[in-house]
């Protein structure tokens, strides 16, 4: 009912304490869609599919996410990935020819001024 979802975004918005803090929910995103997806269909076969499109998504998230600097300034050669994201059969793949060649071009610098921890 219609009662029964604006009880559940106010849950959520008491959880997260900032209304304007639920449009950013990173990893928390995929556990967000499936709680949709269980609000929005009782057909457990669409269930499944956008369950698996979802978890396709998260592993692509994922793998792109683990290769950012891990601080501010660091290089971003990740963004030279290329996804190829096969949603017929639920498979992706990732091309890191160009990412490899930055790398080997700048080598290991450092942002000038940088004093943080050796990474």
């Amino acid at each position: 009912s219609v009662d029964e979802r604006l009880s559940w975004v106010h849950e959520l918005y008491a959880r997260v304490q900032r209304i304007q803090d639920t449009h950013h929910l990173g990893d928390k995103q995929w556990e967000y869609c499936n709680q949709l997806t269980e609000r929005a269909t009782t057909d457990p076969k669409l269930r499944a599919q956008i369950a698996a499109f979802l978890a396709l998504n998260e592993q692509v998230y994922n793998d792109a996410g683990g290769q950012r600097p891990k601080f501010p300034g660091g290089s971003d050669d990740y963004r030279k990935r290329e996804y190829t994201v096969d949603r017929g059969a639920l498979k992706w793949e990732v091309d890191d020819t160009m990412q490899k060649a930055v790398q080997a071009k700048i080598g290991d610098q450092r942002v000038a001024g940088y004093q943080g921890p050796e990474l």
